[in-house]
């Protein structure tokens, strides 16, 4: 007895020792955040006024939320949580709907289970799944690859994610946009329909792809009771698609579910070039667009959201093909890009902003390749008037889709590079220390 009970004293100590260990360590983690700058060009104080935010966490368990200031003797805080179990990597995001064709090369529809017959891009393929199913020899899995001219004339194009009406609702919707923005079939383009049927000879998953489909993807953007979207169906070689309706600029009202959307979109403006990019200025007021006129041959309009006319014009030539734009409410910019891969550096800046007429002048012109700042996953600017700032997250692994938590900075005035600096997180090197969603925030010190 005394042994049973010497034994169960000793295993009692190690489990107390053990947790207490446990919310020892949990407890000095409040204080392990910490930066080391390296690689700093110019002055600190070129950054002053502006802090980033890092959220990081460990296995659903801890929990920092980091804010570094930026400045000529950079500080840091860091408030921490540490809730076992209960630390979650996801926080919702808020998306915009998207255009785009359902299914396509880059995107393949799988749904499982029989509610494909209400799902819009299962009531879009409808006639070919059915018919492909009725020559499904018996239960399990079915495959065939059947001509798609024979069943369509146009490829579906769907607008999804688009939020519920009612406040009480959560969720998206999606609508079939087909009869407002047409993309022909080519004579020829197939359809990969697999089938999964369960005991009962009925449907229970649906795999769909169509290799041919041209690419589309465009985000819409919600103004005024209308998503303005641009449509750029192209061919997979990048050629524009033959007998598909203008590129250019559309309006679909936001209210009023998918029959008023098809009946009311309208081409607000036609463009000669292949539209890339859209944000909305001043309120609503105007509508940034990005045009693709030939290979590295750009224009960015203005549009007037009265008349849908340009107010300006610029156009740009970027100083070699590896290139990205920013394209804010006040200010665009032009970033050339190293051949780096996956993660290119970026190499110079050039920068217009409003003035107070509302035009957009040239302000920057900056040289970055010795900032060496990344372009990655997570890449925020800020123009205060004087200054572009920019940051990005650093990403080490050997694929470049680890992300760590440490951040390069670069400053841009109007005599060039102010300032770069590398600030190496001190919990990049555990390895189990995770940026929740690639989350990073830059902003003026309020």
């Amino acid at each position: 007895m005394r042994k049973s009970l010497a034994a169960f004293g000793l295993v009692f100590a190690l489990l107390a020792g053990f947790f207490g260990y446990t919310v020892v360590e949990a407890l000095d983690a409040q204080d392990a955040v910490s930066f080391t700058v390296e690689r700093q060009l110019g002055d600190p104080a070129a950054a002053q006024g502006f802090q980033l935010n890092i959220p990081t966490f460990q296995n659903y368990n801890m929990a920092w939320d980091t804010t570094l200031t930026l400045g000529s003797t950079p500080t840091w805080s860091t408030d921490y949580r540490y809730d076992p179990g209960n630390i979650s990597w996801y926080t919702p995001q808020d998306s915009s709907p998207m255009l785009s064709v359902a299914v396509g090369d880059t995107s393949m529809f799988y749904i499982s289970g029989d509610d494909w017959s209400t799902d819009v891009i299962g009531q879009a393929y409808r006639e070919i799944i059915e018919d492909v199913s009725s020559r499904a020899p018996s239960k399990g899995s079915y495959s065939e690859t059947v001509v798609l001219s024979d069943y369509l004339e146009y490829y579906p194009v769907i607008l999804s994610d688009i939020p519920l009406p009612d406040s009480y609702s959560s969720g998206w919707e999606a609508w079939d946009l087909t009869e407002a923005f047409h993309i022909p079939v080519g004579q020829g383009d197939t359809i990969q329909v697999d089938l999964e049927l369960d005991r009962d000879y009925v449907i229970s998953s649906i795999y769909l792809s169509t290799p041919q489909a041209p690419s589309l993807f465009s985000e819409a953007i919600l103004s005024n009771g209308y998503y303005y979207v641009l449509f750029n169906p192209e061919q997979l070689d990048g050629t524009p698609v033959a007998g598909a309706s203008p590129c250019g600029l559309y309006r679909i009202p936001a209210s009023g579910g998918q029959a008023l959307a098809v009946q009311n979109c309208t081409l607000c403006y036609q463009t000669s070039g292949l539209p890339q990019r859209l944000a909305v200025a001043d309120g609503g007021y105007h509508l940034l667009l990005l045009e693709n006129l030939a290979e590295n041959n750009y224009k960015l309009l203005s549009l007037d959201t009265l008349s849908y006319q340009p107010v300006q014009e610029i156009p740009v030539q970027p100083p070699d093909e590896n290139h990205t734009f920013i394209i804010q409410d006040s200010y665009l910019g032009v970033l050339s890009l190293s051949d780096d891969y996956p993660v290119p550096l970026v190499q110079s800046l050039e920068l217009w902003a409003r003035n107070d007429i509302g035009l957009y002048v040239p302000v920057l012109n900056c040289d970055l390749t010795q900032a060496q700042l990344p372009l990655g996953r997570s890449f925020k600017t800020y123009y205060d008037g004087e200054r572009l700032v920019m940051a990005s997250y650093i990403q080490t692994s050997p694929t470049g889709y680890m992300v760590t938590p440490s951040v390069s900075v670069a400053v841009c005035n109007s005599d060039g590079l102010a300032y770069s600096a590398c600030f190496i997180h001190s919990q990049s090197i555990t390895g189990s220390v995770l940026v929740p969603d690639d989350r990073l925030t830059l902003t003026p010190v309020s």
